[in-house]
């Protein structure tokens, strides 16, 4: 339900801004983009399940951090290069959890909440409040 609101106000609210400043919403660029951060989510997401179905449940948590850092990482050539800091902080905060399997809900407050919330406010005091 999160993921579905998260991505639901994120189209929302990108499709508000582009509006505004008169671009387009869907080109060439977004369909790399949107590619380009499919392409490690979906092989990640099947890790994950490889990973249920073996019963290492303990590293779902930092599994997923990684393979959304590397998502990030790949995307951000289409994007802000401050994408490219948040994702590189993904992965080594799924690198560290890797090593603590119990504490996966930590470590996803920390790099799904904690640090999106960090980079969502340097980000729109770099780029948006300056408009």
């Amino acid at each position: 339900v999160v993921l579905i609101l998260s991505i639901a106000a994120g189209i929302y609210f990108t499709t508000r801004n582009a509006r505004r400043q008169g671009h387009k919403i869907w080109d060439s660029t977004a369909r790399r983009l949107v590619t380009n951060l499919m392409i490690p989510l979906v092989a990640g997401g099947f890790f994950c399940l490889a990973l249920l179905y073996h019963g290492l449940i303990g590293l779902v948590a930092p599994t997923t951090l990684i393979f959304y850092g590397i998502a990030l990482l790949n995307g951000s050539k289409y994007t802000y290069n401050d994408i490219r800091y948040l994702g590189i902080c993904e992965i080594i905060l799924g690198l560290i959890a890797s090593f603590y399997p119990g504490y996966g809900i930590f470590f996803w407050a920390i790099g799904f909440g904690v640090l999106h919330i960090f980079y969502g406010v340097s980000m729109y005091k770099k780029y948006e409040s300056k408009s």
